[in-house]
């Protein structure tokens, strides 16, 4: 069995974790999730870390293509997250 290495921004983790397990069941994947926070993802895959799938901010997203770590022609939006302030 193929193992894919997702590594995601938090604020979606319901979202990916569900399409995540869904992909590997029908693809015959072992799928291995990790979820952190925006700027360390950042820091992590600017350092050179080798994933196969990354679920961010589409800035974040942006800057991988900008420096040559991400093709953009498989940029895609899978989904919004949004967040409230009460005061």
């Amino acid at each position: 069995m193929s193992t894919l290495k997702l590594l995601s921004a938090g604020a979606v983790k319901g979202g990916v974790a569900q399409i995540a397990a869904a992909f590997g069941r029908e693809h015959g994947y072992a799928v291995n999730v990790e979820f952190t926070q925006v700027p360390k993802l950042r820091a992590r895959v600017s350092a050179g870390e080798q994933v196969d799938v990354v679920v961010a901010t589409q800035g974040a997203l942006k800057d991988f293509e900008a420096q040559g770590k991400i093709f953009g022609a498989t940029l895609g939006l899978v989904g919004r997250s949004r967040v409230g302030v009460l005061v």
